[in-house]
């Protein structure tokens, strides 16, 4: 695994899976360079969009900013907004 996906990977389940029981956290490959983060959370059920990419980014930016420049794609769902 590249050192970027398992940094990030690592980041986000230390800084907000630990704190919501629940919590899947995904990093992935993109096309070339891209990462993909996909996190589905309970912590999101009650919660505007908005907020959801606050709070995560405001996580990613502990990052170097060579890594946050390759996230790509970041998806942030509830459970009930998540496809089966």
């Amino acid at each position: 695994m590249d050192l970027r996906i398992r940094s990030i990977k690592e980041l986000l389940k230390d800084k907000f899976a630990g704190n919501y029981p629940g919590t899947i956290v995904q990093v992935g490959s993109g096309s070339g360079d891209n990462i993909h983060v996909r996190i589905i959370s309970p912590h999101f059920e009650a919660m505007p969009r908005s907020k959801h990419d606050d709070e995560i980014w405001g996580i990613l930016e502990e990052l170097p900013e060579e890594y946050v420049l390759h996230i790509s794609l970041c998806i942030l769902l509830s459970p009930s907004e998540a496809p089966p």
